[in-house]
């Protein structure tokens, strides 16, 4: 509406620690662009994807995240990854 452009660049978050409590995975990371989306995705088989959004949430303010999510006993084993909006 202003005319105004917004450049921002996007860095490549990590995820740093990944721990279970109360049935939940726990997943802590930083790297993030400040304040900005990013979905939690996640799949069962590396050979062909079918990556599933698990959650969206935002990066705080010094781009880190915390991210909660239920363990699924129907999925044997789980690969997880972060994908910028």
């Amino acid at each position: 509406v202003s005319g105004t452009l917004s450049v921002v660049a996007l860095s490549s978050p990590t995820i740093r620690s990944v721990s279970v409590s109360n049935g939940n995975l726990v997943f802590s990371g930083t790297g993030g662009t400040a304040d900005w989306p990013f979905y939690l995705l996640a799949t069962t088989n590396l050979l062909s994807p079918q990556w599933v959004p698990l959650s969206t949430n935002q990066f705080d303010a010094g781009g880190e995240f915390t991210v909660t999510n239920a363990i699924n006993p129907a999925w044997p084993q789980s690969f997880y990854q972060i994908q910028l909006q």
